[in-house]
């Protein structure tokens, strides 16, 4: 279901209160776990993107590539790639001195924003930018200095193209008072690609050096992510919904998307922002129209959220699909408990509300069963069927024949393959454990 985590790996409390939080940036609380792909919250409402590198999650939607893991580390594989040139909104949450942001680089080089934030042990720094220059450029990498102490930064990775936003960020081993100010030197080392016409097979080295000053905000939070906003994922619609940046837990705003259900048509989506030309929307729909994916990608991180369009409510605490029978878009109940297929064709799309026991029996042949957002139990004991699991935390067993079971931005606590010549498609979904045995059974992704 929608307010179960997916994939959780740990868990951080938000302080209640922030008062020390800087101007300028607007203080996310209550986060209640960290995840390394989209989350659902019932309480605040929101999908979250994952955190700092490694698990790369993705469907026809969902895309994250962040995992806190490497961010606190710094191990390869930095991928986050967000931004346009615009300001931290918010609330400045009490800070006695208030202490205004500047960021500039000589040339080459344009800081939109930056956070930094501090704990007993630790300091993290963010910095929002974008090239400036005609040329690509390649390679970068970042030296921040505070307080006497420096380090590297990791940076966007690959070719940065003109107008381009990149990220670096950046842990270093000292303590600064929140609501302090932190300031310091910044030297961008970059391969610049335009001595021959943007070819950067050829960039040359060059430097280029800056310098900032910032107030020092409350690291209560590692978590870096792409976040969509909407009160209500199962109105169908029409929905307002928010995307934004969720850096170190301070609110960067993105744009407001309104998803409208057109009947007999696709759904219209339509947006605006500070700086659109950053930002590409799209909108598929799925399941005979059952739900909508929202794609917002932001300078190649892309998070997406799933939204019910027909769903019609169903409150028994059984579901029966028995052949030939088209169930359309419900919404379960939370006193739904099971849901069972027998027979053929049968189709339907499931919205789920609590943990549901889906049984599809040996009986059960060539159906077409979309689940979203939920937390299920999915046995197949028949043999052709076609079942896709979107958002869900799921255990699967199957004993078929010939199935085809898809999961996407999903966590399976327990796979169980027995079956013959079924394949399991996972798109962004991890494992915690699986017992492949049957015949010619295959586990396709990640």
């Amino acid at each position: 279901m929608f307010h179960k985590f997916i994939h959780a790996k740990g868990s951080y409390s938000a302080a209640a209160d922030d008062k020390n939080a800087p101007t300028g940036l607007s203080r996310v609380h209550g986060i209640a776990k960290l995840i390394p792909i989209f989350k659902y919250s019932e309480t605040h409402k929101y999908y979250q993107a994952s955190q700092f590198g490694g698990v790369g999650e993705t469907h026809g939607g969902l895309r994250a590539q962040v995992s806190i893991e490497f961010l606190l580390t710094f191990v390869a594989g930095l991928s986050v790639i967000v931004g346009a040139a615009y300001t931290l909104l918010g609330i400045g949450n009490g800070v006695a001195s208030v202490i205004s942001t500047t960021c500039n680089f000589d040339l080459g080089i344009a800081c939109s924003d930056l956070v930094v934030t501090s704990n007993s042990t630790s300091t993290m720094f963010a910095l929002v930018g974008s090239n400036s220059q005609e040329y690509p450029i390649t390679g970068m990498s970042l030296n921040v200095g505070l307080d006497g102490q420096s380090t590297s930064a990791q940076c966007t990775k690959g070719k940065i193209m003109p107008g381009q936003v990149f990220v670096c960020f950046a842990k270093l081993a000292t303590f600064q008072k929140p609501g302090s100010s932190s300031s310091g030197n910044l030297t961008a080392h970059v391969g610049y690609c335009g001595f021959n016409g943007g070819d950067c097979t050829t960039a040359q080295p060059q430097n280029f050096v800056g310098s900032y000053i910032t107030s020092t905000g409350r690291y209560t939070t590692p978590q870096i992510g792409l976040v969509l906003f909407t009160p209500n994922y199962r109105s169908n619609g029409p929905y307002s919904i928010n995307a934004s940046f969720d850096i170190f837990g301070y609110s960067l705003y993105l744009a407001t998307l309104t998803l409208t259900p057109q009947p007999g048509a696709a759904p219209k989506l339509t947006y605006s922002g500070p700086d659109q030309s950053a930002i590409n929307v799209s909108v598929t729909t799925l399941s005979n129209g059952c739900a909508a994916v929202v794609n917002v990608t932001y300078a190649n991180q892309t998070a997406v959220g799933v939204f019910a369009l027909n769903a019609t409510n169903y409150t028994s605490s059984n579901y029966k699909l028995s052949g030939n029978t088209n169930g359309g878009c419900l919404d379960l109940a939370a006193t739904t408990k099971s849901v069972s297929v027998s027979g053929k064709n049968n189709t339907a799309g499931l919205f789920t509300l609590s943990n549901v026991f889906i049984n599809i029996s040996s009986t059960g042949s060539q159906n077409q069963i979309a689940v979203f957002n939920s937390t299920a139990t999915l046995k197949i004991a028949g043999n052709y069927n076609n079942v896709t699991m979107y958002d869900s935390n799921a255990v699967l067993d199957i004993t078929g024949t010939y199935n085809r079971v898809e999961f996407v931005n999903s966590r399976i606590s327990n796979l169980t393959a027995s079956g013959n010549n079924n394949l399991i498609v996972l798109q962004n979904t991890t494992v915690a454990y699986k017992s492949v045995s049957g015949t010619n059974d295959v586990i396709q992704g990640s």
